[in-house]
């Protein structure tokens, strides 16, 4: 008799990547999200473009919030189980200064 081996096959298609906004203020938070799977999956968040990103953190949801700094700032996020890791589409989010308001005296 022969053996029988069981193979898992995951459905990871392509996800997307989004953010609740694409221009905010500095010090105001973006909200980063990406595709659900059911699985087991661990989202790997990075900064800048892929492959040289900056790591920031890991998560076991679909989603981070984020304070970027001035400017306009890239991301990318992974996902990855025990046995696929996927790339996932970058965004954008460009950052502001907060305008100052001035009053001009009429007189």
């Amino acid at each position: 008799m022969g053996t029988t081996e069981v193979i898992n096959i995951e459905d990871l298609s392509r996800p997307e990547i989004h953010s609740n906004t694409n221009k905010i203020c500095y010090r105001d938070e973006v909200f980063l999200e990406s595709t659900h799977y059911s699985n087991n999956v661990k989202y790997l968040w990075y900064y800048g473009s892929y492959p040289s990103g900056i790591f920031i953190d890991s998560t076991e949801v679909p989603y981070i919030t984020l304070k970027p700094g001035v400017g306009t700032n890239y991301y990318y996020v992974i996902a990855e189980t025990a046995n696929c890791v996927l790339f996932i589409f970058s965004t954008a989010v460009e950052v502001i200064n907060q305008p100052i308001a001035s009053i001009k005296d009429p007189l």
